[in-house]
């Protein structure tokens, strides 16, 4: 027998698994599209590379559209813009700028639809923000409500009809005191003159809170007299002087606020009417009604001026009442008087009942 020769054994080659070789194919292809991009970003398009200009139009068109997408996010979001999203849009920038010059007009027509879109939403970001700020000058005017309240209560709103008239005279002013009250030395504490001014006031100011529509003039509005001229100066020139303010200031009624004096034992009200004064009859009974309400004084007196003469009611032409408001000889009323906060809400009282009855006389 012959001796056989021993037999080799083949080795089998190796073959790569399946997986590693589609990871290769994968790269190997990513690598030559890659390749072909820079060839086209470097030397521009060339004749015959039909495919390298669909792929470069393909990723151009997709750096516009999330150029445009992070430009409206990036001016509608008021956040800080994160790392992430500035790499983003630079990556964009830099891609627009290397955009080949020969674009096609698919592309450009892309392009100004993402731009008409883009401005349709700044736009109505706009609106919003004018309408925003619509909203926020409507709240201030809404806000700014009390400012026009105070400037009606200064009677300064030229839009206010003015329905009636009230001159209210300050008794006494200037060189006229009236009553005075004082100390155990003789020194002089209070005169009726300051008290009657100070009521004044609070009944304008009063009168342009409750009723605008009601004006109020004063025929002193300081420590002055009401006629001047010192040289011919006499009680009569001067309550004359107030009588003309009716015709000057257009008044349609006239009251005269004043403080009274007598025994310490007297106290209370004293309303001083004409005979004939219908308007003021009725209005006295409403003064005292709401002098009651604030507990003012619980006696009250209504003297028509045939019996008891007083030169600003008897000659006025207008529906007048003078008004004692109380006794400065008298602590108690005194103490009121002197009062400003008291003395505020019986001026306050008392404008309510004129407005209360004009209004009742125009219905």
């Amino acid at each position: 027998m012959q001796d056989q020769k021993p037999v080799r054994k083949r080795k089998k080659k190796r073959r790569l698994r399946k997986p590693i070789r589609i990871f290769l194919w994968c790269m190997t292809g990513a690598l030559s599209l890659y390749t072909a991009n820079l060839g086209v970003k470097a030397f521009g398009t060339q004749p015959g590379s039909t495919a390298v200009q669909t792929v470069a139009k393909a990723e151009d068109m997709n750096s516009q559209t999330t150029s445009s997408a992070n430009k409206s996010k990036t001016q509608s979001d008021s956040s800080v813009v994160s790392s992430d999203d500035e790499s983003i849009s630079n990556s964009s920038m830099i891609q627009e700028d290397d955009q080949p010059e020969n674009t096609s007009q698919e592309s450009q027509n892309e392009e100004s639809q993402v731009e008409e879109s883009q401005s349709e939403e700044n736009s109505a970001d706009q609106n919003q923000a004018d309408a925003a700020t619509i909203g926020i000058n409507e709240a201030a005017i809404t806000d700014n409500e009390p400012i026009a309240q105070e400037s009606a209560s200064l009677n300064i709103d030229p839009q206010v009809e003015t329905i009636a008239t009230i001159l209210v005279d300050a008794g006494h002013g200037g060189i006229d005191p009236g009553m005075t009250v004082t100390d155990e030395n003789g020194n002089i504490i209070w005169t009726e003159k300051e008290i009657t001014l100070k009521a004044a006031q609070e009944f304008k100011e009063a009168m342009a809170m409750i009723n605008p529509s009601i004006r109020v003039e004063l025929t002193r509005d300081s420590d002055t007299s009401t006629y001047t001229d010192m040289n011919t100066y006499s009680d009569i020139n001067e309550l004359n002087t107030r009588m003309d303010k009716i015709n000057q200031t257009g008044a349609n009624y006239y009251l005269s606020l004043h403080c009274n004096s007598g025994n310490p034992s007297f106290s209370g009200v004293d309303l001083f009417i004409k005979p004939n004064d219908d308007f003021s009859s009725t209005l006295a009974q409403q003064v005292f009604s709401a002098f009651d309400a604030i507990g003012w004084s619980e006696s009250k007196q209504v003297t028509t001026v045939d019996q008891y003469p007083l030169h600003v009611v008897t000659l006025s032409p207008v529906p007048s009442m003078l008004v004692e408001m109380g006794y400065m000889t008298n602590e108690t009323d005194r103490a009121k008087l002197t009062d400003d906060q008291q003395r505020t809400t019986l001026m306050q009282q008392l404008a309510a009942a004129y407005s209360e009855m004009i209004l009742s006389q125009r219905q």
